[in-house]
């Protein structure tokens, strides 16, 4: 690892951390943050534009950071040992750590405390936004392990709680990382900013008049008239064939202000009503306006639904055109896990927010669709020097004829390339070992 003299938040750091994959920002990278979404992360990491923190946003981070400065004393005397914080780089992965120590061999995290971090009992309950960054700091460091505390202070700086937890590497899950950082990447070299444009809203609608009428017996002063031109009008007026995301903003606007006018006409002719029975006329005339508004708002809703609809099922096919495109990189025959884009955006009001959790699912189907095919290539290998004479050469062969995918498993775990022919003899007889082992258990 190398470390870099950085102070967390100044303009170095930032700038550093804009050239890095970084530990803090896997969570979004895996589509697993409850802080900020993948897209977001990819929009920042390929604009360099970084959102503005508010000042209630940096006064959460300083206290943070100062909490993070009182529990780190007795972080060193769970593990007996000191602890620094270092920022530290391997090849593009970035960790910034709240505590390593001198060897190296132990990092520390800490959090502010919650209740979901109350309610754990072991590490591996820990929600995985957290085990991801801690993994990413181990593959960054090469520490063996990583205390993980959470706190609570008092204004005085007096300890009212503390967790503590010791994470160990998986393998797995550090796996499942450096592909999510690879399709990231190629993900971001296709990306094309969108242009920022203003949030559509519906134009101005042309107001009807408040309708109101005095009655004794008969009606005495209304201006009935005045509001059935401005009712005919108003309808006339309406658009309910939907073109474009303005005529979209209309149409749910209007269809708001024909269930308002509906709900205004019951109550005026409740009114009325209270004050004579004799005004049958009037009272028809109120039903007509209420039933013209009541079916108008019926058929822009529904146009409203068939549009979101439409809208809801171009995102889906994109996403499923966009999956099988990069399957078919592999071998078609694999059995490819099973993607439901519709239960992403369920319970989604908004096109932007739905958009978005179909983007973080199909990064992740891309992920696993990448290590269902490296496990493939794997079985496929272990067949291979099952099926033959196992001597130096015939292990040689098969070395030889499996480069791509030995060089690739050495590339993912940053390997010393010095180190290749020692490792490449190890994963073959493991190799050898694992395929005796899964045919004595298939047996």
């Amino acid at each position: 690892m190398q470390q870099h003299n950085l102070v967390q938040g100044t303009p170095e750091w930032h700038a550093y951390r804009s050239d890095h994959f970084n530990a803090s920002d896997a969570p979004a990278m895996m589509g697993l943050s409850k802080y900020k979404t993948r897209s977001q992360l990819m929009h920042e990491m390929k604009t360099g534009i970084v959102p503005d923190v508010s000042n209630f946003t940096q006064k959460m981070f300083d206290a943070g950071h100062h909490f993070e400065d009182l529990a780190r004393p007795i972080a060193e005397k769970i593990i007996e040992q000191d602890l620094s914080p270092v920022t530290g780089s391997l090849g593009p992965y970035s960790a910034s750590f709240d505590g390593l120590t001198f060897m190296g061999d132990i990092a520390f995290e800490h959090k502010t405390l919650n209740d979901a971090i109350r309610n754990c009992r072991v590490a591996s309950d820990l929600d995985e936004m957290y085990l991801i960054q801690m993994e990413q700091q181990l593959l960054v460091s090469g520490a063996e392990k990583c205390l993980f505390m959470a706190t609570k202070w008092s204004d005085s700086d007096e300890l009212i709680e503390a967790y503590d937890f010791m994470y160990l590497p998986n393998l797995d899950r550090r796996q499942r990382i450096l592909d999510g950082w690879d399709q990231f990447a190629d993900d971001m070299d296709a990306y094309v900013p969108a242009i920022e444009v203003p949030e559509v809203v519906a134009e101005n609608i042309i107001e009807l008049p408040a309708l109101f009428v005095h009655a004794k017996g008969e009606i005495i002063n209304s201006n009935l008239d005045l509001y059935d031109v401005a009712v005919k009008s108003y309808l006339v007026s309406v658009k309910t064939t939907l073109v474009d995301d303005q005529d979209f903003a209309n149409a749910e606007a209007d269809a708001k202000r024909c269930r308002e006018a509906c709900d205004r006409l019951k109550l005026s002719k409740d009114a009325m009503l209270a004050q004579t029975m004799s005004i049958g006329d009037a009272a028809r005339l109120m039903d007509k306006w209420y039933e013209d508004f009541r079916l108008m708002a019926v058929k822009l809703e529904k146009a409203v639904t068939l549009e979101k609809d439409n809208r809801k099922a171009a995102m889906i096919t994109k996403a499923m055109l966009d999956l099988s495109n990069h399957i078919q990189q592999y071998d078609a025959n694999q059995p490819w896990p099973t993607v439901n884009f519709a239960s992403a955006i369920k319970g989604k009001s908004k096109l932007s927010a739905m958009q978005d959790a179909i983007d973080d699912m199909l990064a992740k189907a891309k992920i696993e669709a990448t290590a269902t095919a490296r496990d493939a290539e794997i079985l496929k290998l272990s067949g291979e020097v099952v099926s033959i004479d196992v001597t130096p050469e015939k292990l040689r062969e098969v070395v030889v004829e499996n480069q791509d995918v030995i060089a690739s498993f050495f590339k993912s775990h940053k390997i010393n390339p010095d180190k290749y022919n020692e490792y490449r003899a190890v994963i073959v007889e493991f190799i050898k070992h694992q395929a005796s082992f899964n045919l004595k258990q298939a047996a």
